[in-house]
């Protein structure tokens, strides 16, 4: 009898991508207008029915896959996936994005999967997946372009993003999102490096702040990204001003995804005297709009099992990115399965540790939502 094929609270549901096998995209707000980059409107975001509706039409598109189809993806060390009419429909799998600093006698960037050790709410689960260090991924910068940004920070953030792009992987494939007014992703992924530095050097600073918009769109949207390991380097120098999502929601993104965020703060030495304390709030009353950004930032890169960096006189944005290549190029991506007799929607933490090094310093995410 065939394995039953269980779904991750994180089921995507997604149109087909344009010119892919199954057809093209329909028409709708993420549409181009004429001439210009790809706007993207204003248009509602998830909210929890909408989840459950998409985790309801996965679970029957389910019922009717083959299951020798089923049996044969799920003996694969790699996330299985089938297809059913203009769905996609993932297999269960959660995927950890690890950092190893390890003090033992071997290396961190020649570990195999049986070094790891992954718990799952304190218990331990085997690991199903196991992608050595430096290959490929896809990686999304995400680009302040507010009108804060046109003192030299966007002529700084262009140079560094062309010097991280020339220094990843050959088969790394970047995509461009840049927020101000509104958000925009001015490039859909590719490796072509040309590409690339094209668009990077056309950002121009305009406008106000939606920086947890832009975060939105950077970890929601992944169409045709062709590697599993998933990235976001985010570039800003200041806050918050005017996005329609809240911090909360983008917690929850990102406690729901596999995406990993490395946030990097370009800020002038009078935002640093204002920001750079273990503040939560820079001023009062303690209400969301008066969040430390610098606070914000590292928030998020704990949620994600990363590090916040920051801009100093003796390390510019150049340096930063490149401490994050170098990290980048010793992290393994591993995979397991999750236990599926516990209940579901509710917040599972994740430990990862190396069998034979316990003073080894591991980063990753800490928990996620099921």
């Amino acid at each position: 009898m065939g394995r039953v094929v269980s779904l991750h609270a994180s089921v995507k549901i997604a149109a087909a991508r344009r010119g892919g096998t199954l057809g093209p995209r329909p028409p709708g707000p993420l549409q181009p207008p004429p001439g210009g980059a790809k706007r993207l409107l204003r248009r509602p975001y998830l909210r929890t029915r909408a989840i459950a509706g998409r985790l309801l039409l996965a679970f029957f598109i389910s019922l009717f896959a083959d299951p020798a189809l089923a049996q044969s993806q799920l003996a694969e060390t790699q996330p299985s996936f089938f297809t059913h009419a203009n769905f996609h429909v993932v297999v269960d799998t959660v995927l950890l994005n690890v950092a190893v600093h390890s003090s033992g006698e071997v290396a961190a960037s020649e570990l195999r999967p049986s070094d790891f050790e992954v718990y799952e709410d304190g218990i331990p689960r085997p690991i199903t997946y196991f992608s050595p260090t430096n290959s490929p991924l896809s990686i999304v910068l995400l680009v302040d372009c507010s009108k804060s940004m046109s003192v030299g920070a966007l002529d700084e953030a262009k140079k560094a993003g062309l010097r991280f792009v020339r220094d990843s992987h050959p088969d790394t494939q970047f995509s461009i999102v840049t927020f101000s007014d509104s958000v925009a992703r001015i490039l859909d992924f590719t490796n072509d490096r040309s590409a690339i530095e094209g668009a990077l050097n056309k950002l121009k600073a305009e406008g106000g702040t939606r920086l947890y918009d832009g975060i939105r769109e950077a970890v929601e949207h992944w169409d045709g990204a062709q590697n599993r390991a998933r990235v976001v380097i985010l570039l800003t120098d200041g806050r918050d001003e005017i996005s329609e999502t809240g911090l909360a929601e983008i917690e929850n993104l990102l406690t729901m995804s596999e995406v990993t965020l490395f946030p990097c703060g370009v800020y002038s030495p009078a935002y640093r005297r204002l920001f750079m304390n273990d503040q939560k709030y820079y001023i009062k009353p303690e209400v969301e709009k008066n969040l430390n950004p610098v606070w914000v930032l590292r928030h998020l890169a704990d949620l994600c099992g990363t590090q916040a960096l920051f801009t100093e006189p003796d390390r510019p944005l150049e340096r930063a990115l490149g401490e994050i290549i170098s990290e980048l190029q010793h992290r393994y991506l591993l995979g397991f399965e999750p236990d599926m007799s516990l209940a579901k929607a509710r917040y599972r933490s994740i430990e990862v540790k190396l069998k034979n090094d316990t003073t080894a310093r591991i980063q990753a995410r800490r928990g996620y939502v099921r």
